[in-house]
């Protein structure tokens, strides 16, 4: 196995904790980290630990890529079955979607209804207190 490989192997056992991740010295691999951990959490195979800090490495790592498909992503597991990945979801989201209004000459991802209605169904499934606020208040605004 390839050095770069053991590394994108280790980066997605790490992400395995309860914990917050904002930064993993293996994420210094820029695009192909990004690449690894976005198929690792399509492929339905991650735990939901990991599940929550794929996005967060992701929403880290989005310059790599875009923001509209780190967005996408968000709202994808923003009806996720557990509660954290969902409340994970909803906050990167809205996140992005804050950062549009108040950087509005940078390409920042644009929310359709349908990503709206998503993200309010969330409401109904239940998040956690502090993103529950986050959305009312964007949807407030």
């Amino acid at each position: 196995m390839s050095p770069v490989n053991e590394d994108l192997n280790n980066l997605l056992r790490q992400l395995d904790r309860k914990a917050n991740v904002s930064w993993l010295p293996e994420m210094k691999l820029g695009r192909p980290a990004y690449d690894c951990i976005r198929q690792a959490l399509l492929s339905g195979t991650l735990t939901a630990n990991q599940q929550r800090n794929a996005l967060r490495a992701l929403s880290r790592l989005r310059s790599h890529a875009s923001d509209q498909e780190v967005f996408q992503l968000c709202v994808q597991f923003a009806n996720h079955p557990d509660k954290r990945v969902r409340s994970t979801a909803v906050q990167l989201g809205i996140g992005l979607l804050r950062l549009r209004r108040i950087l509005e000459y940078i390409t920042t991802p644009v929310a359709t209804d349908s990503d709206i209605t998503t993200f309010r169904h969330a409401l109904d499934l239940g998040i956690e207190q502090s993103v529950d606020t986050l959305l009312r208040e964007y949807l407030a605004a």
